[in-house]
């Protein structure tokens, strides 16, 4: 990323990737770091003070088109801070509540207008579909120039998607996957989740 370029990470846990892209904008730069789950928001924060060197907002909800109020369920069995949203029979089951937030107040009003360069990464196990469509005014951005998406089909079908969906949304936004449906097929014989780069068609 250039120096004082924008990094919008939603579902940012311990914040791994927004501190790598912190050191990479420099001081002029903006981190937006997203995490709705309560247990990582102290070591979240520690980590975004001690490597981000410019500007940078946490924003502890979940995110969403619409504001409200929603249930974590945490996964520890998952890997380290998993946790998801609850969803339809998932409703009831013991977790904890989360403010949801749209990205119309939660994000946009802090991703400066002079951005040179606009990144965002996102990983909310499963609901990666929902946030970007909630995202969709950010991806028109020129300066938005790529996407990280994390994609796994089972935890997409917990919420009614599928990673076809993701493919066809990111296209119709003018984004191209770096991984084929090859490569991709074939990391999945291997696992249950893959990164997918979406860049911008020049």
């Amino acid at each position: 990323m250039p120096s004082g370029g924008c990094f919008v990470d939603v579902g940012s846990n311990r914040g791994p990737f927004a501190c790598l892209a912190g050191r990479a904008v420099g001081d002029q730069g903006t981190v937006v770091a997203v995490e709705p789950n309560r247990t990582l928001w102290r070591p979240l924060l520690m980590n975004l003070e001690r490597h981000v060197g410019g500007r940078f907002l946490f924003v502890p909800a979940a995110i969403a088109e619409g504001p409200g109020w929603m249930s974590l369920v945490v996964d520890s069995t998952a890997h380290t801070g998993g946790g998801h949203l609850a969803v339809g029979s998932e409703s009831g089951a013991p977790g904890t509540e989360v403010p949801v937030r749209p990205v119309e107040t939660a994000i946009a009003p802090f991703i400066p207008e002079d951005s040179p360069e606009l990144r965002i990464k996102i990983d909310v196990e499963g609901a990666e579909l929902i946030v970007l469509r909630s995202l969709a005014g950010i991806l028109e951005r020129p300066e938005c120039r790529g996407v990280l998406v994390e994609i796994c089909p089972e935890y997409l079908d917990r919420f009614g998607g599928s990673r076809e969906e993701i493919y066809a949304f990111m296209d119709e936004c003018g984004f191209d996957p770096r991984l084929d449906r090859d490569e991709a097929d074939e990391i999945l014989r291997r696992d249950t989740v893959y990164d997918q780069w979406f860049q911008r068609r020049d």
